[in-house]
């Protein structure tokens, strides 16, 4: 769906990666990988473009925990591998294997 403004919603979809401009200085995203309705499909990323990126892995592959026992942390999750993806060789993007 394209919204009057030229912003582009995608939804049923899920970013799998994000490729990266080369660069020391600035992290700039040049295409979205994902899955459409179960279709791979690549994006690219024009210069003005901006890229927002929540994966939501800190929360989406948990459990609940109660007074006895804690919250199992699932780290299979496809948004963990997403984050693990984007951190690799990148401390900016933080560390998903601290736990």
């Amino acid at each position: 769906m394209v919204a009057a403004s030229g912003v582009n919603f995608l939804t049923a979809t899920f970013v799998s990666t994000i490729e990266f401009k080369a660069s020391v200085d600035e992290i700039t995203a040049n295409s979205l990988e994902n899955v459409l309705d179960g279709t791979p499909t690549t994006v690219e990323v024009e210069p003005d473009d901006l890229v927002l990126v929540s994966n939501g892995s800190q929360t989406a592959d948990l459990s609940l925990g109660s007074m006895a026992a804690p919250a199992i942390i699932h780290f299979e999750g496809r948004s963990w591998a997403l984050w693990k993806r984007l951190a690799h060789g990148r401390r900016e993007f933080g560390n998903p294997e601290a736990t």
